[in-house]
């Protein structure tokens, strides 16, 4: 994802995938919701400590020593993340997140 798939529009996000595995483009939003997680501010939260001077546009950077790197997180990296996040929960079968993990579950009507 580059810093150009995602609008913010105030007191919405709007995020665009423009690639994905069926090569059609998904947008979705994120707003503000009645939890603990104000999303919203936990992105402009991010997106400050994005370095000044970067020659890629990725959304995704390296956080290392308490700053971000301009080096982008890699696809093998990524895919880790749920397995740490399990970790950090301590969840059981930690070892059976994976990348696919982040995947949405289908909505039910």
């Amino acid at each position: 994802m580059s810093v150009d798939d995602i609008e913010d529009r105030g007191n919405v996000l709007v995020v665009q995938i423009p690639d994905t595995k069926t090569y059609n483009k998904r947008i979705f939003t994120i707003v503000n919701g009645g939890n603990s997680v104000r999303a919203i501010d936990v992105f402009r939260q991010y997106r400050s400590l994005k370095p000044k001077k970067i020659s890629h546009k990725r959304f995704f950077l390296n956080y290392k020593n308490k700053k971000c790197t301009v080096q982008p997180v890699g696809y093998n990296t990524f895919s880790k993340i749920p397995q740490k996040i399990a970790q950090f929960l301590k969840l059981p079968n930690d070892i059976e997140y994976i990348g696919h993990s982040f995947r949405r579950s289908p909505q039910l009507y």
